[in-house]
């Protein structure tokens, strides 16, 4: 069977847009040795790593790269790309329906985890106990190969006011110990793990709870495609 394309089914581009295309895989092409974001925002359509997921896989296959990129605090769509779990007491806060949060500070993944309500003016933080909580993240077992591969954590927060101990468990066996910077402002925390990290938890104590703004599971170098489905 013979298949004619019309020149009206051919994509084109003004000068400017292909200069643009030019551009972008010119960095790709140059992304063995330093770290290239692609944030791929979008509806349902993409929530839980679909689509994502295998443009990703080309595109680190080709251009280097491994790990999924970034991950909400509070995971509320099923993904095979992680798995994701977090205790009772985090509440999720979005910019785009659901619960809001009064400061809108939410960071790129537009929204945050919360243990604690946030605080006001009326709060007494001595007359508050402190809470923990957790979020527990793994690689998914169905994953496509280099989405599991990836060697180190970071932690997005910000908010922090009040002291907050981390704690940091790899396959339930507690490794590091921590606390996080209480200035307000925000702030990256590294933990560094095997290329197979398997299972970690994140656990928190503090009286109020900073924004967790998410995780990204990054590979040392290449194109990190993140993934970031609102609904």
């Amino acid at each position: 069977m013979n298949f004619t394309i019309a020149q009206s089914d051919l994509l084109e581009f003004y000068e400017s847009g292909e200069k643009q295309l030019i551009s972008f895989f010119e960095k790709l092409n140059n992304a063995s040795d330093k770290k290239i974001r692609i944030l791929h925002y979008g509806d349902s359509q993409i929530e839980g790593d679909r689509m994502t997921s295998f443009i990703r896989q080309r595109i680190q296959s080709q251009f280097g790269g491994t790990g999924p990129g970034f991950i909400p605090a509070v995971n509320v769509y099923p993904t095979f790309t992680f798995e994701s779990e977090y205790s009772s007491n985090f509440m999720r806060y979005t910019n785009f329906g659901g619960q809001a949060l009064t400061s809108n500070r939410y960071g790129i993944l537009n929204s945050v985890g919360r243990f604690t309500p946030e605080p006001n003016d009326s709060v007494i933080i001595d007359s508050l106990k402190v809470e923990t909580a957790w979020i527990q993240i793994a690689p998914g077992e169905r994953a496509y190969s280099l989405a599991k591969q990836y060697n180190t954590i970071y932690l997005h927060y910000s908010d922090a006011t009040e002291r907050c101990l981390l704690n940091i468990y790899q396959n339930d066996v507690l490794v590091q110990t921590d606390s996080l910077i209480n200035d307000g402002k925000y702030h990256v925390y590294t933990f560094q793990t095997e290329n197979n990290p398997q299972k970690v938890r994140f656990e928190f104590k503090s009286k109020v709870s900073p924004n967790i703004l998410g995780f990204s599971l990054d590979g040392e170098n290449g194109v990190q495609v993140d993934n970031i489905g609102m609904r």
